[in-house]
């Protein structure tokens, strides 16, 4: 694996969609992971992501731990050579990551 994608969310439905899509539109060439650690959403934001995106690894947090600590979790179940940490209100544009 070359590169770990790790989105920490927490109430994201509105905007994760945008997200993942353009992760997965940018690194299609690339031999990547996404691995979402959900921050214990209130919303539908694992739901879409169980549903819409079978592919990427899915960690839900019981309770609201904070970045550093929900980060740390997407680390530690990362297997890339390199570890890239967004947020979910990101949008990768062409380039920004195979360039």
């Amino acid at each position: 694996m070359l590169l770990s994608v790790i989105v920490l969310t927490h109430n994201s439905a509105s905007i994760i969609e945008t997200c993942i899509t353009s992760i997965l539109k940018e690194c299609e060439k690339l031999k990547f992971e996404i691995i979402v650690v959900d921050n214990n959403s209130s919303d539908k934001t694992a739901f879409i992501l169980e549903n819409n995106y079978p592919g990427i690894k899915l960690l839900i947090n019981k309770k609201n731990l904070g970045v550093a600590a929900a980060r740390n979790i997407g680390i530690k179940a990362s297997s890339g050579r390199y570890i890239l940490l967004l947020d979910d209100d990101i949008v990768v544009h062409k380039n920004s990551i195979t360039a």
